[in-house]
């Protein structure tokens, strides 16, 4: 099923309305972003991985299986806690826990 948006009068895909929104959004800093990420999980400069434009055409961030983060230039800080919480979630906890 094919999903159709209509933003600002037109109408646009999935992806295509992620890259029209993306257009709006400002280059960010991600400093903050990585002194998080290596203050609270201990993570090297090589595993936090800053990527131009949306990850893939669509995501702001994502944890990769190998540990690594990905952050879009376009993320907010709060991207990076979300990421955070994920490399947590997958590579420290149990399945109890």
């Amino acid at each position: 099923m094919n999903c159709t948006y209509t933003y600002k009068g037109k109408t646009f895909s999935t992806d295509r309305l992620y890259r029209e929104l993306a257009k709006e959004l400002p280059i960010q800093s991600q400093q903050e972003s990585i002194k998080f990420l290596q203050n609270y999980l201990g993570m090297s400069e090589h595993d936090i991985l800053i990527v131009k434009g949306l990850i893939d055409g669509r995501s702001l961030g994502r944890f990769k299986a190998d540990g690594r983060i990905l952050l879009s230039e376009l993320a907010t800080v709060d991207v990076a806690y979300h990421e955070a919480f994920h490399r947590v979630w997958r590579l420290f906890l149990s399945t109890e826990e």
